[in-house]
């Protein structure tokens, strides 16, 4: 099941949060209400695409990065072969071993998406659970 990278929650856009009068609500306030609304709604549906774009442009740098070093890597062991094939008596020329990157962890908080944190942080807290081991 994937994780969530982003929570949409539908909104009222009639309804008036907060605004406190003593007039009952008339057509003008209520199409204000609405407009104001929606226009918050576009603005958080213009936040969540950019994050969504820059998401995007994030991993397709990486994947830019990854064939760049792959390309490089295959440059070099072509000439190295090209070489071998001229003189086979020469012994063919270490190529150097590629650096071995760190595993993406993908547990730390900053690769966590900012949904997963809003679930996280609206949780209850875990029950004491070191109360029991001191009963035994």
């Amino acid at each position: 099941m994937p994780i969530a990278q982003r929570t949409v929650e539908p909104t009222l856009v009639c309804q008036s949060r907060g605004i406190t009068t003593n007039m009952p609500p008339s057509l003008p306030s209520t199409s204000l209400i609405a407009l104001t609304s929606i226009i918050r709604q576009l603005s958080t549906l213009s936040k969540y695409a950019d994050e969504m774009f820059g998401d995007v442009f994030n991993e397709a740098s990486k994947y830019v990065y990854r064939s760049n070093k792959l390309e490089e890597r295959v440059a070099a062991l072509a000439q190295a072969l090209q070489e071998r094939k001229e003189d086979e008596t020469v012994a063919l020329p270490d190529v150097p071993a590629p650096v071995q990157e760190k595993p993406e962890q993908h547990i730390l908080n900053v690769y966590i998406p900012r949904a997963l944190k809003e679930k996280y942080h609206e949780c209850d807290r875990p029950p004491p659970l070191g109360v029991f081991a001191r009963l035994r």
